[in-house]
């Protein structure tokens, strides 16, 4: 048995791993903002597996690529990285002090949030860039937007590129139509939860490369 540290809607806590891990990253979606739970949770207790959320309300997907690259190389290698990639207009700023503030089109707008069409292509090359990371290690992975990218990343060199077979569709305006989501931003409750949780499993169940005995304890 492994003991690690898991770090999820600004609590810390160990959590015993004994047939996985699950390494999980994106903003306050996964965070599970408002929420006595999170979807990593959820997974983790389905697979009985140990698990990390490197999440927090208001990251852009430049936050969540860097934490993760972080991540990868300073520990121990997860059997999965499930990333959700958050508002391509979101971006990290830092002042002279190393001051960190999370630009939003909500927060912070002043400080200028990342238009269009620089979100978008900014956010598929984290994209590109962590596939070819996690393919090169062996890790099993799943991508899912919950905001959608522009219409103009699907002119670019790089969109034929991404592995969109390994994205789950979780959209955040049917979340919210079919009453999953807490808020009129999108932030899902325990129903939502429990369907993100279900869609991932599935997922992790038809997709699994690395380690594929752990399809038989989800």
């Amino acid at each position: 048995m492994i003991l690690y540290i898991s770090e999820g809607s600004g609590k810390k806590e160990i959590k015993q791993f004994y047939n996985m891990f699950i390494y999980s990253a994106g903003c306050s979606i996964a965070s599970g903002y408002g929420m006595d739970t999170t979807y990593t949770i959820e997974l983790a207790k389905g697979f009985g597996s140990g698990w990390v959320n490197v999440s927090r309300p208001g990251a852009g997907n430049d936050w969540i690529f860097h934490q993760t690259i972080e991540y990868l190389n300073g520990n121990p290698k997860p059997d999965w990285a499930i990333i959700q990639w958050s508002s391509p207009n979101r971006r990290l700023h830092t002042d002279i002090s190393g001051k960190e503030w999370y630009v939003t089109i909500q927060d912070h707008k002043n400080l200028y949030p990342k238009f269009e069409p620089m979100g978008s292509l900014h956010t598929l090359h984290y994209m590109y860039t962590l596939q070819e990371l996690l393919n090169s290690r062996g890790i099993n992975w799943i991508f899912w937007n919950y905001f959608p990218l522009d219409v103009s990343a699907t002119k670019t060199r790089t969109w034929d590129k991404i592995e969109w077979g390994k994205f789950v569709n979780i959209d955040r305006a049917w979340i919210i139509h079919n009453g999953m989501a807490w808020d009129e931003f999108g932030h899902p409750n325990l129903k939502g939860i429990e369907w993100i949780t279900h869609t991932l499993t599935e997922k992790m169940r038809k997709d699994t490369i690395y380690n594929p005995q752990y399809k038989t304890i989800i």
